[in-house]
């Protein structure tokens, strides 16, 4: 017997947007992934962001970033440094070219 799989459904959460220069930690400890909303343009900035729900692992498959209509992610992120510090920050993920544009 075939078994099925439930597809899961990305959301991404209009209302909670924020311009990036809004965007504050909180809402990275909220929402890690923030994307943004091509499918906006004329309505709202280049640079304002959303956050997506649940979070997806990137690189994503291009049929999950075509459904998205998304060209950028921004991601709460943690890096450990060779002495073992630890830092919080943010990194932009190109995921069509499957790059970091910018930490």
């Amino acid at each position: 017997m075939r078994q099925k799989h439930n597809k899961i459904q990305f959301k991404k959460l209009y209302h909670e947007g924020k311009y990036i220069h809004e965007i504050t930690w909180n809402d990275f400890i909220h929402y890690t992934i923030w994307s943004d909303c091509l499918e906006m343009e004329g309505k709202v900035g280049e640079d304002f962001l959303v956050p997506i729900v649940p979070s997806i692992k990137v690189p994503a498959s291009k049929k999950t970033l075509i459904d998205l209509d998304v060209s950028i992610f921004i991601i709460k992120a943690e890096f450990t440094l060779a002495d073992g510090t630890k830092l919080e920050g943010a990194i932009e993920v190109d995921p069509w070219n499957k790059t970091l544009c910018g930490i």
